[in-house]
C-alpha cells in the first residue's frame, strides 16, 4: 500500500525528465514510466505511448504506442483519445481514417486543451471535418489560453508568418520559447531558426541554435535531425555524422532528407555511389504516405 502511494510522484518525476528532453535524465525518466505502469498508473500509459509514437528515450514503436494508448483509454484516462484520434488522422500505425480520427478527438475531455488544439487544427485545414478557418482559430487560441504547448507552437507559427492571423514575430517568439522551455520539441526547432536567422531582436547564434536542433531532435521531432545534419555535413569533418542524421530523418519519412539521402548516393557525395540507394529512397519521398502505412 505504502508503495502504490508513490506512484504518483514517482509518474511527475518521469514525466518532468522526459518532458524536459535531457539525454541524460531521458533513460531515467522512461524507467520511472515503466515502474508506474506497472503499478498500473492510467497516466504512464498514455505518456509512454506518447514516447514510443516519437521515439523519445525509446526504439520508435508505433504499434506499441498505440496498444499503449487503448491500454489508457481502458483505464479510463479519456485524454489518451488525443493521441489515438491523430494516429487515424495521419494515419500513423492505423489505416488512415479522419473521420473516425475526428470522432475520437472529440470523444476526449473537451475541456482538455490538448484535444481543443487537435480539434482547432481540423477545422482549419479542413480534415475529417468541413474547412471553417474561423473556428479553427478560435479553438487554437483557447488551446493557447489553457497552456497548451503543442498550440502555443502551432499559433506561433501562424504568427511569425501572418497566415490568417495577423502578422506578429515578437508575439511568435515568445510562444517558441514558452512551449520550448516546457519541452515542446517542435518550439525547440523554431525557436532555433529565430537563433539560425537572427529574427526580430534575437541576434544570430549558431551554437545556440544547433544546441535547439539537438535537443529538439532528443524529443523526437524529424525536422531537427534534417536541420543539424545540414550543418553537419555542410562541415567535411562532419560529413558522416551528417548523412546518419539525414538518415534519423528519413526514418521519419522527411521528405527534405530521403531527396537529399537520394542525392548523396547518386552522385556520391560524402558516401560510396549506390544507385539502388538512391532510387529508393526517392521513390519513398514521392508517396511517403504509401510507404509508412505498408510498414505499419
Amino acid at each position: 500500500v505504502n508503495r502504490k502511494k508513490h506512484v504518483p510522484s514517482m509518474y511527475e518525476l518521469g514525466k518532468h525528465y522526459v518532458e524536459n528532453s535531457n539525454t541524460e535524465k531521458l533513460s531515467k525518466g522512461i524507467s520511472l514510466l515503466e515502474r508506474a505502469e506497472q503499478n498500473e498508473y492510467p497516466d504512464s500509459f498514455n505518456l509512454l505511448g506518447n514516447c514510443y509514437l516519437k521515439g523519445i528515450g525509446v526504439v520508435l514503436d508505433v504499434k506499441k504506442a498505440i496498444s499503449y494508448f487503448y491500454k489508457a483509454i481502458d483505464a479510463g484516462n479519456l485524454h489518451a483519445k488525443v493521441n489515438l484520434g491523430q494516429c487515424y488522422i495521419e494515419g500513423n500505425g492505423l489505416c488512415l481514417n479522419q473521420e473516425k480520427g475526428f470522432r475520437i478527438l472529440n470523444e476526449a475531455p473537451q475541456d482538455d486543451p490538448a484535444a481543443k488544439f487537435r480539434i482547432g487544427v481540423c477545422y482549419y485545414k479542413g480534415v475529417g471535418v468541413e474547412h471553417d478557418v474561423e473556428k479553427g482559430i478560435e479553438l487554437l487560441k483557447e488551446a493557447v489560453l489553457g497552456d497548451d504547448i503543442d498550440a502555443m507552437c502551432y499559433y506561433g507559427k501562424l504568427l511569425m508568418k501572418g497566415t490568417d492571423v495577423e502578422m506578429n514575430k515578437p508575439e511568435a517568439i515568445k510562444y517558441f520559447r514558452k512551449a520550448a522551455a516546457r519541452g515542446q520539441a517542435e518550439a525547440k526547432f523554431q525557436l532555433g531558426r529565430v537563433y539560425e536567422e537572427g529574427i526580430e531582436d534575437v541576434p544570430k547564434d549558431i551554437g545556440q541554435a544547433l544546441d535547439l536542433y539537438k535537443e529538439s531532435s532528443n524529443a523526437g521531432f524529424p525536422k531537427a535531425y534534417y536541420r543539424l545534419g545540414k550543418h553537419y555535413f555542410n562541415d567535411l569533418n562532419k560529413k558522416k555524422e551528417g548523412i546518419e542524421l539525414f538518415e534519423k530523418a528519413a526514418d521519419f519519412y522527411d521528405v527534405d532528407a530521403l531527396k537529399e539521402l537520394a542525392r548523396i548516393y547518386s552522385e556520391g557525395d560524402g558516401a560510396p555511389v549506390n544507385q539502388d540507394k538512391a532510387d529508393n529512397y526517392l521513390e519513398i519521398a514521392e508517396d511517403p504516405q504509401l510507404y509508412k502505412s505498408k510498414k505499419d
